[in-house]
């Protein structure tokens, strides 16, 4: 690009380029938890509450900005059985 007017244009058409938001970024934020014991606690009889009300703990934890959930799937068998 010998002329120069050609450069300042290209470098006001990048500026000028729509550009994503802050706020637009944070929403792709992922917050995640580990919910993996979450079947363990609730057969043991704990129960979430919000605001003081019983509730789905995945609903709670979605409630409060948490879009992405680890759910392990646990196994045995009688060679893991340590008891």
């Amino acid at each position: 690009m010998s002329d120069p007017s050609i450069a300042k244009l290209l470098i006001w058409v990048t500026i000028a380029l729509p550009m994503p938001s802050i706020a637009t970024l944070c929403q792709e934020f992922i917050a995640g938890a580990d919910m993996s014991h979450l079947a363990f606690f609730e057969s043991k009889g704990v129960v979430y509450k919000d605001n003081g009300q019983p509730d789905d703990a995945l609903l709670i934890i979605k409630r409060r900005g948490i879009n992405c959930v680890r759910l392990r799937i646990f196994t045995s068998s009688p060679e893991q059985d340590c008891g």
